[in-house]
């Protein structure tokens, strides 16, 4: 049985006699290494030698971790923690805000016990990701850091820059994290070509320059060249998917710095032949089809001419019923996400800081987390296998650490629990 950790009332625990992957920069590696945590944050962390010189261990709980790696918590930047694939979403048709909010929470501890610790949700149905956001950090229930958008479907009905504006201004009053907008088609969305931008350059700029004068950054759901391009040029923080994007879109990436978040999982699982014989409709195939054509080969581009990367695993193909994280291929959506980026150019290093330092960037929280360096929030996992040789490992949790407290991986009631409300 996994003892359950105490900390001690100095609040400061040691974690020694592991290897750190920082995720500072790709590849990097602290073998023989610690990590000092102080309540929620990381106060050293570094050689062993290093982090103890000078230090009185007096009320520090030590922890062994011979032979396992330390990473910073892993970020799933694109998620919509209520969301649900076709063809089922008729069986939600008419849900209610609360089961809605059951379906959000399952999905939300399922990522936090697999090591995944903050979320940047980009849409979701009754604003419920902005009251699980709250919940969980007031602490009233477990779950994961949230950077909420709300519900964006919004940015499908405004028309005009003036309009723009004045529903980009509601979000924010609304509490928004970041601003999302909906700019293209989509392989959901009924159509010739899923390329076909829904707004004008005018109509992302105000969005994005109203966003940016209240210090929330955009995040534009653009498929190809049109929408990428126009995005990119109005100062878009990221760019979500870019399936049919061409050398044009990425170089336009490229020249503006734009975070690209490319849902490589959701081309590689949308199999046309497969949605076919599932009884999808014609339509619907047609768009997985254009969306895979050349989605791999230009992230491949993307990595290529230097545009950043972060990870998001989106919506993948479920059963009925869809609850919990998103799987592909059988293991975790992210993972697979990650795997895809390694291949395809990033390597596994460069694949991981997607999933932590470079994703920190797309919420400004770079200062505060995404690493594992001094001064930093305590959001850590422990892993039994090396990430940088084999990212399988990153299924191998033994310890996820969230603000400097573990995580029960098995959901059970803490030892001594006397009930009586939050504590």
């Amino acid at each position: 049985m996994r003892r359950t950790l105490a900390i001690p009332a100095t609040g400061k625990v040691l974690l020694e006699n592991c290897t750190v992957i920082d995720c500072t920069e790709p590849d990097r590696q602290l073998p023989g290494a610690a990590i000092l945590l102080s309540g929620p944050v990381i106060e050293r962390v570094g050689p062993w030698s290093e982090v103890l010189a000078g230090f009185d261990l007096r009320g520090v709980e030590r922890r062994d971790l011979s032979g396992m790696f330390v990473i910073p918590g892993l970020w799933d930047s694109h998620i919509h923690l209520g969301a649900v694939v076709v063809p089922y979403e008729d069986e939600y048709a008419h849900e209610t805000p609360a089961h809605h909010m059951i379906r959000c929470i399952r999905k939300a501890q399922d990522n936090l016990r697999c090591g995944i610790t903050t979320l940047r949700s980009l849409g979701e149905e009754f604003d419920a990701d902005l009251v699980l956001r709250d919940a969980i950090a007031a602490g009233e229930i477990e779950g994961p850091r949230i950077y909420a958008a709300a519900d964006v479907m919004w940015s499908q009905r405004a028309t005009g820059p003036d309009e723009f504006r004045r529903a980009v201004r509601g979000a924010v009053r609304s509490g928004v994290d970041t601003v999302k907008l909906l700019s293209s088609g989509g392989i959901p969305w009924r159509s010739d070509s899923i390329g076909r931008g829904l707004h004008s350059f005018e109509e992302i700029s105000a969005a994005v320059g109203e966003a940016h004068g209240w210090g929330k950054p955009v995040a534009v759901h653009a498929m190809g060249d049109e929408t990428v391009v126009a995005a990119a040029k109005a100062g878009a923080d990221t760019i979500e998917h870019g399936f049919v994007v061409t050398e044009e879109g990425i170089s336009a990436m490229a020249e503006a710095g734009t975070i690209f978040c490319p849902n490589l999982a959701v081309t590689d699982a949308w199999e046309p032949e497969q949605l076919a014989a599932q009884g999808y409709p014609g339509w619907f195939c047609r768009n997985a089809e254009e969306a895979r054509e050349r989605h791999h080969a230009m992230f491949r581009e993307a990595v290529r001419q230097g545009v950043p990367i972060v990870a998001g695993v989106d919506d993948l193909p479920e059963g009925p019923a869809p609850v919990g994280i998103e799987m592909h291929h059988g293991t975790l959506g992210l993972v697979e996400e990650l795997r895809l980026m390694s291949v395809h150019g990033l390597g596994n290093g460069g694949a991981l800081l997607a999933a932590t330092k470079n994703a920190a960037a797309t919420v400004r929280a770079s200062t505060r987390l995404g690493t594992l360096e001094a001064g930093k929030v305590a959001d850590l996992v422990v892993l039994g296998a090396d990430p940088l040789a084999d990212l399988t490992a990153l299924t191998t949790v033994r310890e996820v650490w969230k603000e400097g407290k573990p995580i029960r991986l098995t959901p059970s009631l803490e030892p001594g629990w006397q009930g009586g409300g939050i504590r």
